[in-house]
């Protein structure tokens, strides 16, 4: 009963059926009988497990290594890894892509979100996340192209950042399976563009938005922007040393991206990125450009960040959140604080607060002056960048658990 699918079913291998068995019967003792079991409809590969790991999640039942073998096998018509026809990686994306249907249709979580409860959505996705196996094995395109998916919860607290509105177009670069991208969509944007690079995750990625592009995410702006295609909003997880198409291993590859997405993104738009740790401003290699970066546009924060919640997703390297907007150079502080020693994402909320609110998308704004204290907000000129300064400041509708208070000008 926990992987009933609509349409008709198929029939599993006895050794499926009673590995599938036996975990069930662990996960739920109470249960004296599965002789009513249905199973998973079959589609391609990745749609049957994904699906079948979306069911398991929003019923709050763990997956185990041995179950997503399994349950791969049988997807992949009785074929094993051994045959070669997909890898361990295929597998790992499923799950990733089977966690990116949990977000997008879990009646819990979009209720917490549409409520503004960002505290509890952390929570739920957190305690979800460890359902999943960790992923132990790597392969090597997933050290090529440097494939370690967004955390959940870390995947929320990005798009929380960004402040998405129903006016909202937003990009997704180097999309993977989506788990950026998945939240956008959940927090009501008027578009989600997503991109990626891997044949085998840009399949996936389609199963979620069928439209996604097949570009080099350092070369964006030019392959979009002649498309006409100017996103308000970018949320990005780039790879932070390593190019898929020229094998260049060097920090500077994700500093590229961020650059390709930066003049990519409609004036007045903000971009949320996590990167290496090496991106940190006070990186003697990175001194000059983020010296030349601030001189262009409006740094709002640069914080470590623990890689105790990427191990489920294959890594342990620790990494920054980067906060910028397209409203003019940085006049004002950056927000550097260090949070590597905190592992749970719950206790990152508060850094919304020195995040200054975004500007009206596709309008410049005057940039913040420094501070000494709180921060203060942006005041919002007019189109044409003549005149005074608007009392009107631009309120983020899609932003959550933070109310509506402040006051143009004012410290909030």
């Amino acid at each position: 009963h926990l992987t009933e699918y609509r349409g008709e079913y198929s029939a599993w291998s006895p050794e499926t059926l009673e590995l599938l068995t036996k975990e069930l019967r662990k996960a739920h003792p109470q249960e004296g009988s599965f002789a009513g079991l249905r199973v998973l409809k079959k589609e391609t590969p990745a749609a049957t497990v994904a699906g079948w790991v979306a069911r398991m999640l929003n019923n709050a039942d763990p997956i185990s290594w041995k179950t997503l073998v399994d349950v791969g096998s049988y997807a992949h018509e009785g074929k094993t890894l051994g045959t070669g026809d997909y890898s361990i990686k295929n597998l790992w994306d499923y799950a990733e892509l089977g966690m990116n249907k949990y977000v997008l249709t879990n009646p819990s979580l979009k209720s917490f979100i549409e409520r503004g409860d960002l505290r509890k959505s952390v929570q739920i996705l957190s305690g979800v996340y460890q359902l999943l196996p960790t992923q132990t094995t790597r392969t090597t395109e997933q050290n090529s192209f440097q494939q370690f998916s967004t955390p959940p919860a870390l995947a929320l607290m990005v798009n929380h950042l960004a402040e998405i509105t129903p006016r909202d177009v937003v990009l997704e670069p180097s999309a993977g399976t989506g788990g950026l991208a998945a939240f956008a969509k959940l927090l009501g944007a008027k578009d989600v563009l997503v991109n990626e690079l891997s044949d085998d995750r840009l399949a996936m990625l389609k199963t979620l938005f069928p439209n996604a592009t097949q570009e080099d995410a350092a070369h964006i702006d030019n392959i979009l922007g002649a498309r006409g295609v100017q996103p308000t909003v970018v949320v990005m997880n780039p790879p932070f040393s390593s190019s898929a198409t020229t094998n260049q291993k060097d920090t500077m590859v994700g500093a590229n991206h961020i650059e390709a997405a930066l003049r990519l993104l409609a004036p007045g738009g903000r971009l949320v990125a996590i990167t290496g740790e090496g991106m940190a401003m006070d990186k003697a290699k990175f001194r000059d450009w983020w010296n030349r970066i601030k001189d262009e546009y409006n740094v709002q924060m640069n914080v470590a960040l623990s890689s105790r919640e990427y191990a489920k997703y294959g890594t342990t390297f620790d990494n920054q959140l980067l906060v910028i907007d397209k409203t003019g150079p940085t006049t004002g502080r950056v927000f550097t604080n260090n949070f590597a020693k905190v592992g749970n994402y719950a206790s990152l909320i508060p850094l919304v607060d020195e995040v200054s609110k975004r500007a009206e998308p596709g309008i410049s704004t005057q940039p913040r002056p420094a501070e000494t204290g709180g921060r203060t907000e942006q005041a919002v000129s007019e189109p044409d960048g003549k005149g005074t300064p608007s009392e009107q400041v631009y309120r983020g509708d899609g932003l959550l658990g933070r109310p509506d208070t402040a006051k143009a000008g004012g410290e909030r």
